[in-house]
């Protein structure tokens, strides 16, 4: 079964996140190598963690990359 974008985006990924709602936050995918976002508030912040999820995996699949399926913590 080939696993397409929808695939992936449907998966829960965990993202770290730092920050506070003077200065902003900050998120990492922890499966996702190099998958950052940040956003100046959480509703941003979560927003912008699907658009930069979404970019990542469109560009590891046209590079042709694997793509790590999420930890099950």
């Amino acid at each position: 079964m080939s696993k397409n974008i929808g695939y992936y985006m449907n998966l829960h990924y965990l993202f770290l996140v730092a920050g506070n709602n003077e200065e902003g936050y900050v998120a990492s995918a922890i499966d996702l190598t190099g998958c950052l976002t940040c956003g100046d508030t959480m509703e941003e912040l979560m927003k912008n963690i699907q658009d930069a999820k979404r970019e990542w995996l469109e560009a590891a699949m046209e590079m042709g990359l694997e793509i790590p399926e999420p930890l099950n913590l």
